[in-house]
Parts: C-alpha cells; structure tokens; sequence
C-alpha cells in the first residue's frame, strides 16, 4: 500500500485555491437570474453583458377610433366599445378618427429594476396624434397593437 504524506498547510492551500477558482469562475459566467442580472446592471455598476447604453425603440403607426363623451362614459360603465360608439352615433355624437404615431421604448435596466420592485416608471410608450378629423360612418376600427389600413 502507497501512503503520501502532505503537509497540512499544503492542503489548506489547495483548498483556498480551489476555492478562489470555483467562485471567479461562477461570478465570469454571470448571473443566471434575469432579476439579478438587472440588479447587477442597474445598482451594482456592472457594465458588461447589459446590452446598449440607449434603449431600443419601435414605432409603428395606428388609425384609432377615439369615442365622444357619451361613449367614453358608456365604455367606462361596462358597454362595449363598438356597442357604445353605436349609440352614441344615434344620439348625434360624432366620434374623432385619429391617426396616431406610437413610439414603445425598452426600459433601462434601472428602470427594469425599479418596476421590479413596484417603482414607479415613466411610460414606455409615447401616442403622437398625426391626425384628426371627425369620422364619416361605421368602418373598420383599428384594434389591439396590430396597425389597421382603413380604405375609404
């Protein structure tokens, strides 16, 4: 039988090595968790593997039919919209089409902490209306996030 015999200084070093080695190590492949990883980004100062320093944006274009104040107030009592718009138009109420330009940015890893943790966050869509004018009769009504093209 073959005994080795270390010093026991040796072995604690080895020890603290190995150590050392396994918790870089852990700490260079990054966080796993998208929650740590914001905070990290946000709070701690880590600049790598935070993406770009200017958030994304996206712009798409909407034609929306904005209802008059009988069928806001309709709607807000539980009426459906087209339903709502109807009978407004009944009663004389005219409802505005719009065509508005809608620019949704990504949050900043701050900003994806602070929501996190129920901050508040400035909005992260931005509606520009491009145009207006008073709607001409029943048509299509853009609904949802998807652009509708209205012919006329």
């Amino acid at each position: 039988m073959l005994t080795f015999h270390v010093p026991k200084a040796a072995v604690t070093t080895l020890i603290a090595i190995a150590s050392f080695v396994a918790t870089t190590a852990s700490y260079a492949l990054g966080p796993s968790d998208p929650q740590d990883k914001t905070y990290q980004c946000a709070v701690a100062g880590q600049t790598w593997g935070c993406g770009d320093a200017k958030p994304s944006q996206a712009v798409r274009i909407e034609e929306r039919l904005q209802p008059g104040p009988r069928a806001a107030y309709a709607i807000h009592t539980g009426v459906p919209k087209a339903e709502a718009i109807a009978k407004a138009r009944a009663g004389g109420e005219v409802p505005i089409r719009q065509v508005v330009r809608i620019t949704t940015r990504q949050l900043s890893p701050a900003e994806q902490w602070d929501r996190v943790n129920g901050r508040y966050v400035s909005p992260w869509e931005k509606v520009e209306v491009l145009s207006s004018a008073p709607d001409s009769g029943p048509g299509p009504v853009a609904q949802g996030d998807k652009p509708v093209t209205v012919k006329r």
